[in-house]
């Protein structure tokens, strides 16, 4: 299983990138950790909001994130986690909002519709059990 949370400059599925972080993890707990920090510069043909600028900004992790960018290119960060995922079946996150972003940035669907798992529901749901 994989649990994934990205870092974007804003809230719409063509956005640009800034991270991309995952972890592989069973019922032991977590197997393998993912990790890239994108040249946000490079995706000119991406967008970034002036909204979730301006919330980045009021963030303690603005100059981390945003000043401090990495130096991966995008395909490069798509083929690395491509490569991370692949074999995998079953994907978490909050919301639905990473794997949009991440299936318009492939091009593709890279993770099914029916591979995707919404933590926070699994979470109410085990609590209500």
């Amino acid at each position: 299983m994989i649990m994934t949370d990205l870092e974007t400059l804003n809230n719409t599925k063509d956005s640009v990138i800034v991270e991309i972080g995952a972890v592989k993890f069973d019922l032991d707990g977590i197997k393998d950790k993912f990790y890239i920090r994108l040249d946000w510069t490079k995706q000119s043909d991406r967008t970034i909001g002036h909204d979730t600028l301006a919330w980045w900004m009021k963030q303690d992790k603005f100059t981390d994130v945003v000043i401090n960018h990495g130096t991966d290119t995008l395909p490069f960060a798509l083929n690395a986690f491509r490569n991370f995922i692949k074999g995998e079946k079953d994907f978490f996150s909050k919301g639905s909002f990473d794997y949009d972003i991440l299936n318009h940035a492939y091009g593709s669907d890279v993770i099914k519709y029916y591979q995707h798992w919404e933590y926070r529901t699994m979470l109410k749901m085990a609590k209500l059990s």
